[in-house]
């Protein structure tokens, strides 16, 4: 974003950007900002500077279908602050079952956290009949490309 679309933006818009700046409140929370806030973060450096974790290549957030159950912080609060923000900035989003995004989300590693999606992507193609996944909003083609594409950048590929 320039600092002309955010000046031109309503109030709410930039509060509601500047609210999922900040990471989530969750046990482990790095691989889930590296995917979330800091790729929001990434998208906001000609408008100011933000500290902590960026992320300015990943052009596309990830997030659950759903929210599951948490333990012990408010995991739907999070997300619908990253939904909302993604909305002003235009942001792609990669839908992923909620079970697979708890577990991705919770690994140590953003490689293996990727592994993790890439893997439930594949067998949701392999189970979906005909070419029906095609028409799912969850693993859509174009997102996982840009998220093998991030992953081959920072890692060496998965």
């Amino acid at each position: 974003m320039t600092l002309t679309q955010w000046n031109n933006l309503p109030d709410k818009g930039r509060w509601d950007i500047m609210v999922a700046l900040r990471g989530p409140d969750a046990p482990s929370p790095e691989v889930m900002k590296w995917f979330t806030s800091s790729v929001i973060r990434g998208q906001m450096t000609e408008v100011f500077n933000s500290h902590g974790l960026v992320n300015s290549d990943l052009q596309l957030i990830v997030l659950p279908t759903g929210y599951g159950k948490s333990n012990g912080w408010n995991r739907e609060h999070f997300c619908s602050h990253i939904h909302t923000a993604v909305g002003w900035l235009g942001l792609p989003v990669l839908t992923v079952e909620c079970e697979v995004w708890i577990d991705a989300m919770n690994q140590r590693d953003i490689q293996e956290a990727g592994k993790r999606i890439k893997l439930a992507a594949s067998q949701f193609r392999a189970y979906s009949p005909d070419d029906s996944w095609m028409e799912s909003i969850l693993y859509k083609p174009e997102q996982m490309t840009e998220l093998v594409r991030h992953l081959k950048k920072r890692a060496g590929g998965i």
